[in-house]
C-alpha cells in the first residue's frame, strides 16, 4: 500500500469518524461529558481540512472530495457568517448608542498601567471585569474613579474568592447581588441613561473548569453546573421589564449546549457584528477559544464587536458596540 493509498483510507476514517461526533452531538448534545468536551473543542475537528482538501483536489480524487465537502458545509454553517462583510444597523438620532467591554483581569495581572491603557484607548461606557480579587478592588477604584464615577464590586471579603465588577459612566439607580446558590458571584444592576431610559446589565463569571489536574474527574459537574446556571439567567432574562445587556466570562464555546440555550434567550453581538472567530481565551502561542460574551436583548441592536489588544491576562477583552432605539 502506498502512502498516497494510505492516507486516502485516514481521510475516509476522518469522514466517518465525523459523521459519527454530529450523529451524537444531535442525539445527546453535552448530556455525556466527554461528548461535551468535544463539542466545547469542535472547531479544531475541522483542522485536517486544511490537509486533506487540498490532498483530495491534487490527486484528483474526486469522491474523497466528495466526502470532504460534508464536514465542509458543517464548518460553514457553524461559522461561515462570521467571515462574511457586517451591514451595520441605521442609527437615527433619537438612538442611545452604547459602548460595552468585558474583561476577565486575570486573579493575579497587576499590569495596571496596561490595563488602564487598554481601556482608555477603547473608551467603553460601561465596563464588566471578572476576577478581581477583594484586596484588589481598592486599586481598580481608584484607577478609574474619574472616568468610571459609577462603580460596584460583588461583596466577596474572602481574600482567595475573586470579584465580579461594573464601572459605568451612567449613574447606577439599583443593584442586586445575584444569588450565590444560582451563579458563584453575578451583579443585576440598573443604570440609567439620557432621556430617561434604563437599561439593566448584568456581570457574571460561570463555573470555570478548574483544577485542570482534575479535569476528567470533575467534567461532568462542570458541564451540569454550567448549564444549571444558564437556566437562572434565562429566568432573569425571561421575566425582565428592562433591556438586559449580559457580560460573562461564560467558560463554554459556540459549539456547546450551554450557547444554544442561552443563545434562545439573547443575542451574541459578536456573532452578530464581529468578523472572524473572535477568540479571547490565550493559548501558550495564540487565543484558543471563544468564551467570553457581551450578549443582549432583543430590544437592542449590535453595531460593532472586536477582541481588543492584550493587557496582561489570559483573557483579551472583548467590545461591543450596541443600539438602544428609542
Amino acid at each position: 500500500m502506498g502512502f498516497p493509498t494510505f492516507i486516502s483510507r485516514i481521510i475516509w476514517i476522518y469522514i466517518i469518524f465525523f459523521c459519527l461526533w454530529l450523529i451524537l452531538r444531535i442525539i445527546f448534545f453535552d448530556s455525556l461529558w466527554w461528548l461535551a468536551l468535544i463539542n466545547t473543542a469542535a472547531l479544531y475537528l475541522f483542522v485536517p481540512l486544511i490537509i486533506f482538501i487540498p490532498f483530495s483536489l491534487l490527486r484528483r480524487q474526486w469522491r474523497l472530495f466528495v466526502g470532504l465537502c460534508f464536514p465542509l458545509g458543517v464548518f460553514l454553517v457553524f461559522w461561515g457568517s462570521l467571515f462574511l462583510p457586517k451591514f451595520t444597523p441605521h442609527i437615527h438620532d433619537n438612538n442611545h448608542t452604547i459602548k460595552v467591554m468585558t474583561f476577565n483581569v486575570l486573579f493575579n495581572n497587576e499590569d495596571y498601567n496596561t490595563i488602564t491603557k487598554m481601556v482608555t484607548k477603547n473608551s467603553p461606557d460601561i465596563i464588566g471585569f471578572q476576577e478581581i480579587f477583594p484586596t484588589k478592588s481598592p486599586k481598580f477604584k481608584k484607577l478609574f474613579a474619574s472616568k468610571y464615577p459609577y462603580q460596584v464590586f460583588y461583596p466577596f471579603k474572602d481574600y482567595y474568592t475573586h470579584n465580579v465588577a461594573l464601572l459605568s459612566r451612567f449613574p447606577i439607580s439599583n443593584v442586586t447581588i445575584l444569588p450565590v446558590k444560582e451563579l458563584e458571584r453575578g451583579l443585576l444592576v440598573t443604570l440609567d441613561l439620557n432621556n430617561q431610559k434604563q437599561i439593566q446589565v448584568i456581570v457574571t463569571h460561570l463555573i470555570p473548569s478548574y483544577p485542570l489536574d482534575q479535569f476528567l474527574k470533575l467534567s461532568k459537574k462542570w458541564y451540569s453546573r454550567r448549564l444549571e446556571q444558564v437556566s437562572y439567567l434565562q429566568k432573569i432574562i425571561i421575566n425582565r421589564k428592562l433591556p438586559i445587556i449580559l457580560m460573562c466570562d461564560c467558560n463554554f464555546t459556540d459549539t456547546s449546549e450551554t450557547y444554544s440555550q442561552m443563545h434562545k434567550v439573547m443575542k451574541d453581538s459578536f456573532n452578530r457584528a464581529g468578523w472572524g472567530f473572535g477568540h479571547s481565551f490565550k493559548g501558550s502561542l495564540f487565543p484558543i477559544g471563544r468564551i467570553d460574551y457581551i450578549w443582549y436583548t432583543k430590544e437592542l441592536q449590535a453595531v460593532n464587536a472586536y477582541v481588543a489588544e492584550d493587557a496582561g491576562s489570559d483573557h483579551l477583552p472583548v467590545i461591543a458596540q450596541l443600539n438602544l432605539p428609542y
